[in-house]
């Protein structure tokens, strides 16, 4: 098995965006600033593509996307995503995917509030 340890840019940038979202957080809203930020329910987002393109021109990639995926199995047997990861980048789509378990879609709101922050509110979809 090969881990992969990551660079220190790599490092580095993670660091960055993890203090820019602390510092947006302190940012007061104000029209000029206000960007859509949407938790689309999509399952896998091939599954759905008219939604996730929808979504996608909502956002006009300048705003938070997050496609989700509620699997209604343990976690130690979650599917891998990387076809959804790939569909995404084949069909340039700017959004950041999630998946959990759960009973239903309406589990995901747990999901977000533990992903999100106090900017970071969602329009579900």
């Amino acid at each position: 098995m090969q881990v992969n340890w990551g660079s220190s840019a790599q490092a580095y940038t993670f660091v960055q965006a993890l203090h820019y979202t602390r510092r947006f957080d302190g940012i007061s809203d104000h029209v000029k600033n206000f960007r859509p930020h949407c938790l689309v329910l999509t399952g896998s987002p091939q599954e759905r593509p008219n939604l996730t393109y929808l979504v996608s021109q909502i956002t006009k990639n300048v705003s938070l996307m997050v496609y989700a995926n509620v699997v209604n199995k343990p976690f130690g047997k979650m599917p891998t995503d990387d076809t959804d990861a790939e569909w995404i980048r084949e069909h340039k789509i700017k959004a950041f995917r999630a998946m959990t378990t759960g009973q239903h879609k309406l589990d995901s709101s747990i999901h977000w509030k533990s992903f999100s922050t106090r900017k970071f509110i969602p329009l579900k979809l």
